[in-house]
């Protein structure tokens, strides 16, 4: 989708495995796609990866809270985002909430 926005109305739409956004979007950025699905309880079957240039320390707290299953630091190396994205998917979804340390890049 080209913007968080459009991604949400495709999501409520569509069913979708797993979501990958950037943080810095035009209408809705990454973290608030994140929220708007944990509100809507879209997060319980579809995941959702952020992908960001900014430090991760405070930033990565925030998006775990929100619900974002990992946080992926760029440039980033392709094996640990398909390990990731594995990770993901695979998983139930409380799993994915309480273990942010495994899944940062």
């Amino acid at each position: 989708a080209e913007d968080g926005g459009a991604a949400l109305s495709k999501l409520k739409k569509d069913q979708i495995a797993l979501v990958l956004t950037e943080l810095n979007m035009p209408r809705m950025n990454g973290l608030q796609l994140i929220d708007q699905m944990e509100r809507l309880s879209l997060l319980q079957t579809t995941p959702a990866i952020l992908f960001t240039i900014q430090p991760l320390d405070e930033m990565s707290s925030e998006a775990y809270k929100i619900g974002a299953c990992a946080v992926i630091s760029k440039p980033y190396d392709f094996s640990k985002l398909l390990l990731q994205i594995g990770r993901a998917i695979g998983q139930p979804e409380r799993l994915r909430r309480n273990d942010e340390k495994a899944f940062s890049l």
